[in-house]
């Protein structure tokens, strides 16, 4: 469900950017997906295949209703981060110049780690691309000067650390 609700935001997020700049919605939404499924090692990843299948789901799910997005489809093209850093750059880089046939993306769901989205927003950036993350907590990643078109699903490190030390400094722990 929370993937889902991400996929859906994210699409309203760019239908909206682009309703501001044109009147008529896009035919279509170029979407890329970070997901770590197995480490360099091999070894299977089990959360980020988890959370590619609920992308996977959403996007399917989304496509199907025509009363979510009107007149749009998603187009979707994923990659396997390995939670490696290296590999999560080149990977955003493969994809924003050369995903659907060298169009490059509207917008990307990922990376899970704060390194990894870190490293796609560098490429991300340059090419004006939208990054939503689904898990990335990074204190580091709020700056809008370094991560312009950075976004996130979850509260930053800073924001968690000040729940804490409230609900410490409430209950007198």
């Amino acid at each position: 469900m929370m993937t889902y609700l991400l996929v859906a935001r994210a699409c309203w997020l760019l239908l909206a950017l682009s309703l501001f700049v044109e009147s008529v919605p896009p035919a279509q939404v170029r979407l890329g997906g970070l997901f770590p499924s197995f480490r360099l090692s091999g070894a299977v990843v089990n959360s980020g295949q988890m959370r590619l299948a609920g992308f996977l789901m959403a996007v399917k799910e989304i496509n199907l209703d025509s009363s979510i997005l009107p007149n749009t489809t998603i187009k979707i093209a994923v990659k396997d981060t390995r939670l490696n850093v290296g590999k999560t750059f080149f990977s955003a880089l493969d994809m924003a110049s050369n995903a659907f046939g060298g169009s490059g993306l509207d917008a990307c769901i990922g990376a899970a780690t704060s390194d990894e989205s870190g490293a796609a927003s560098t490429v991300l950036t340059q090419f004006s691309t939208v990054q939503i993350s689904y898990s990335s907590t990074s204190a580091l990643l709020s700056s809008k000067i370094n991560y312009p078109y950075f976004a996130r699903t979850c509260p930053s490190d800073a924001f968690q650390g000040a729940a804490m030390a409230d609900l410490v400094y409430h209950y007198k722990w």
